[in-house]
């Protein structure tokens, strides 16, 4: 701390001494377009744009929230006092207009400290907290600094106004947020629910009230705090509206309202709004800024997005036809696994009308045992996972990883914000359809019923899926997969050896109570009022008995393999939410094909061979229609009917009466 201290010290006086040498060495850049460049710069790291914005992302993390907010206070009220104490005079009083170069609006007092420098590195230091990769840190200081900076290229400040205000900024916001001072769940809840509000308020202030807009950019900074105050107001509506705005327990979002339509389609136009104006000026390079501001926040989900493509373009140019792969010497073993694809896929879409895609005609060799890694995120307090949205594609409560290095950064980013994280192999995969879907290598490796099943499961999310709801799409082909793979063991008895169960089924029962015992347990610890520290420690105590109980059963019985399966550090909230998400699917859905059944059973009146085939046609387009006819539905009602809560007409009846236009 001394040598720290000693350290800034020694540069504050250089930078005194040198103060005004180095005010014109900035200050008299002479292009116009670097000028006006900064000038956007300066505007956008105004307090005003980094309190909204923070108020706008501060839900990660939520316990850092209230300590976000008061360090912005302390620093800015901070900085307004020490202008007062220190009046110092603006360079352009200093020096007159004839030596200083100044953009914007003319300023000739209040020099000492500089608050969009406090305010540029206070965000710097708050978004390097939520995200600590080195990547991260230098995208952040380097934003920092270039706002700091284009305060002395506009003539507004010296420089050593901005090494004070960047100080204030930096450190008051490390000191205040590492300290946690306000750390209770109600004050947490409380800021919660009155950022929203507050954000309004300062928006609309913004836009009517504030003086010391740019005129020169008000057609970005008037669109843009118009956008924030959009976002304010749905997360505003979120409370005191919450039937429109309530999320899942699975974290999908209901999108059927048309409120919840309304406003993404708003803030697209505003942004096509500001892009095309940004086109218009003579400084275009403008733009450009704007664009690399949006992938350095989202630098992460654009590296995963990126990591993605990788794979899939490396799929694509390694496509093989299973029949010439097979024939390779060193495939021959597997003609057998790959003629039971062949006639597991083609009974799916002959007799089940599963779509008559390419799937599952090609092969691809990754090279590796297995082709990636699936992580779950749940908050740490919650059996709730972390949702994550991809445009088209939709919201999903897992994500899947083919390169480690990507997977690493991922793992870091979310354990440094304390969320619970379970990592699983990835088994299989479908693209529903936008690619051709092959045949791993690792699939080969397989039995044969586990086998079929992966082709029936990936083939019913190719045939039905909803975007909107992970968890019941993972549900419904859980249940398709055991389905088509009972039919195709009786329509095609011996072709397919049974996988042999070794636990004793009695000590899986033992097993599964424990685990349902400690989910009891701790949802009991997350509901109770408790500080999230005792929570804390209530958690580990409760997995920590859990698993003396567990060690001791399997030891007991010889189960040595489940110890290796869930190791103590795998034992938290991802873990039942990943595990529940592909447990056996519910038997809502097999009253709903019993019936397709029983009405199929009575029209079916051919004497023919293939009877019993027409029939399994016909019932399972009678389940697949009910089931699709669920789109209109909510994630909460499709809950309700899984868990056999309510019936499928009373669901359909709720579903048309809420959303009739669908």
């Amino acid at each position: 701390m001394i040598r720290k201290g000693f350290l800034w010290g020694s540069i504050f006086a250089l930078v005194y001494y040198f103060n005004h040498s180095l005010f014109f060495m900035a200050n008299s850049i002479s292009s116009d377009i670097i000028r006006k460049e900064m000038l956007f710069i300066s505007t956008m790291a105004d307090g005003f744009f980094i309190g909204l914005f923070l108020m706008a992302i501060h839900q990660r993390p939520l316990r850092k929230m209230p300590d976000i907010f008061l360090a912005f206070a302390v620093t800015t009220a901070l900085v307004h006092i020490m202008k007062e104490i220190f009046p110092m005079p603006r360079p352009v009083t200093v020096f007159g207009d004839g030596l200083v170069h100044w953009e914007g609006i003319r300023l000739t007092v209040n020099s000492f400290p500089s608050g969009h420098s406090a305010a540029a590195f206070f965000l710097t230091r708050v978004m390097t907290y939520k995200n600590p990769s080195r990547k991260s840190v230098i995208l952040w200081m380097l934003l920092g600094m270039n706002a700091a900076l284009s305060r002395v290229v506009i003539g507004v400040h010296f420089p050593i106004d901005i090494l004070a205000g960047s100080l204030i900024g930096f450190y008051g916001a490390d000191f205040i947020i590492k300290k946690s001072f306000l750390r209770k769940r109600k004050i947490i809840r409380f800021f919660y629910i009155l950022s929203p509000f507050l954000g309004l308020v300062l928006s609309f202030f913004y836009l009517f009230f504030y003086t010391e807009r740019i005129p020169e950019y008000e057609f970005v900074t008037i669109p843009l705090v118009f956008m924030l105050g959009i976002i304010f107001l749905k997360k505003a509506l979120g409370f005191v509206w919450p039937q429109k705005f309530k999320k899942t327990e699975n974290s999908a979002i209901h999108k059927t309202s048309t409120i919840n339509i309304f406003f993404p389609v708003v803030q697209f136009f505003i942004f096509i709004y500001i892009a095309l104006k940004t086109l218009l000026q003579p400084f275009r390079y403008l733009l450009l800024f704007l664009f690399v501001i949006i992938l350095i926040a989202y630098s992460m989900e654009l590296g995963y997005v990126f990591h993605l493509a990788r794979h899939q373009i490396y799929v694509m140019s390694h496509y093989r036809s299973l029949e010439s792969w097979a024939q390779e010497s060193e495939n021959t073993k597997y003609a057998d696994k790959i003629k039971l694809i062949r006639k597991a896929s083609a009974f799916a879409r002959d007799i089940y009308g599963m779509p008559h895609s390419k799937s599952y005609s090609q092969v691809v060799d990754l090279k590796r045992e297995a082709i990636g890694t699936m992580i779950t995120v749940s908050h740490p307090y919650e059996f709730r996972t972390l949702s994550f949205f991809f445009p088209i594609a939709g919201s999903f409560s897992y994500l899947g990883f083919f390169d480690q290095n990507v997977l690493r950064s991922f793992l870091r980013h979310y354990k440094n914000q304390g969320y619970d994280i379970n990592l699983g192999e990835i088994a299989a995969y479908s693209t529903l359809q936008f690619f051709t879907d092959p045949v791993f290598n690792t699939y080969l490796n397989q039995s044969d019923e586990w086998l079929i099943q992966l082709v029936f499961h990936e083939m019913a999310h190719e045939r039905l899926f909803f975007k909107d709801d992970v968890f019941f799409s993972e549900q419904l082909a859980v249940y398709l997969q055991h389905r088509m793979k009972n039919d195709f063991m009786e329509v095609f008895p011996g072709s397919v050896q049974r996988e042999t169960i070794h636990a004793n089924p009695q000590f899986r029962k033992t097993v599964s109570a424990l685990f349902k015992n400690l989910k009891q347990n701790l949802q009991g610890v997350y509901l109770s009022d408790i500080s999230p520290i005792v929570k804390l420690i209530r958690k580990h105590l409760a997995i920590l008995a859990f698993y003396g109980d567990f060690t001791r059963l399997s030891q007991q019985n010889g189960e040595f393999s489940l110890l290796e399966q869930y190791p103590i550090e795998s034992i938290n909230n991802a873990l039942f939410l990943q595990s529940e998400r592909y447990r056996h699917s519910p038997e809502a859905f097999e009253r709903i094909y019993e019936t397709c059944r029983e009405n199929a059973a009575s029209m079916t009146t051919e004497q023919i061979m293939n009877a019993n085939m027409t029939m399994r046609k016909q019932s399972m387009q009678c389940f697949l229609e009910k089931i699709s006819a669920l789109k209109r539905c909510s994630p909460e009602d499709r809950k309700l009917f899984a868990e056999s809560r309510h019936v499928y007409s009373e669901i359909m009846e709720s579903c048309v009466q809420k959303n009739p236009q669908n």
